[in-house]
């Protein structure tokens, strides 16, 4: 496995922590242009919304100066990680019945890492 820059890591951090910030940014500013970004409601499909557009900027930063070659592996990571959220979300509060908040964070932060991984390899 190849060692992971101190670069992609702190990208990660950031990105991470711009998601969970955007969770919660529709309540302090509700406004149409702030609801295409942030999520209005607690769907599993607005939940997309935190771990997508976070994901999309850091990787156009990471990105910006290498050309587009690069990010190529950064948008596929960025599908897989929004359909993979889509179908555990589903399983999980739809079939299974669960509302874990843990559940939820955990599932956010290993996917956010899994699109890393995925795209820095």
């Amino acid at each position: 496995m190849p060692r992971l820059s101190g670069k992609l890591l702190t990208a990660f951090v950031i990105v991470t922590l711009a998601g969970a910030c955007l969770h919660f940014l529709y309540d302090f500013v509700p406004n149409p242009v702030v609801a295409l970004i942030a999520p209005v409601n607690e769907s599993i499909w607005e939940h997309l919304k935190i771990i997508y557009w976070p994901f999309l900027a850091g990787a156009l930063v990471l990105c910006r100066k290498r050309g587009r070659e690069c990010l190529g592996p950064w948008l596929l990571a960025l599908l897989v990680i929004c359909a993979a959220m889509l179908a555990a979300g589903y399983l999980y509060h739809v079939i299974a019945g669960g509302e874990s908040l843990a559940f939820d964070i955990g599932l956010y932060v290993l996917l956010m890492g899994a699109g890393f991984l995925l795209a820095a390899v």
